[in-house]
């Protein structure tokens, strides 16, 4: 699961003379539990935040920092429709399922960076591209409700 912070950290110990039986995990209760209690909140603005299907393409490539190639060459060219299509599947399942809304493309996200296909303009590996998620989930889910607030 993709959240915006860190809930539980552990430790093993790797070095030769250390190295460890078990791991350690460091749970912090009290922010699982407060982050239990407003994950689905959130989860309720990203789904009364709409996003409309036409949109999900550009926003998906803005939030991964996926950059079409200016000048492709033949293989460029046929990795980036690869990636597009890939993307564009992604996008019309989970607005068909969810709604044209901005839940439909965290699941997007949530899916390519969790399982990003091997591709030349996938630069990031998949923890960077979830911690990436995170953050846009924390900063997106703020704008959706100041942008209710508005209307």
């Amino acid at each position: 699961m993709i959240l915006p912070e860190n809930v539980i950290k552990y430790r093993f110990a790797h070095v030769r003379r250390e190295i460890g039986e078990t791991i350690e995990f460091d749970v912090d209760h009290e922010k699982l539990k407060n982050l239990k209690s407003s994950f689905n909140e959130l989860l309720g603005k990203l789904r009364n935040c709409a996003v409309p299907h036409s949109t999900f393409v550009p926003f998906i490539r803005g939030v991964l920092c996926l950059k079409e190639p200016s000048k492709p060459d033949n293989h460029n060219a046929s990795e980036w429709a690869e990636l597009s299509v890939h993307i564009g599947e992604m996008n019309k399942r989970y607005a068909s399922e969810l709604g044209e809304n901005a839940y439909a493309v965290f699941n997007v996200l949530t899916e390519f960076a969790s399982h990003p296909p091997v591709n030349h303009f996938v630069r990031r590996n998949r923890h960077s591209m979830q911690r990436i998620v995170g953050t846009w989930l924390n900063e997106f889910s703020r704008e959706c409700v100041k942008e209710s607030h508005r209307s």
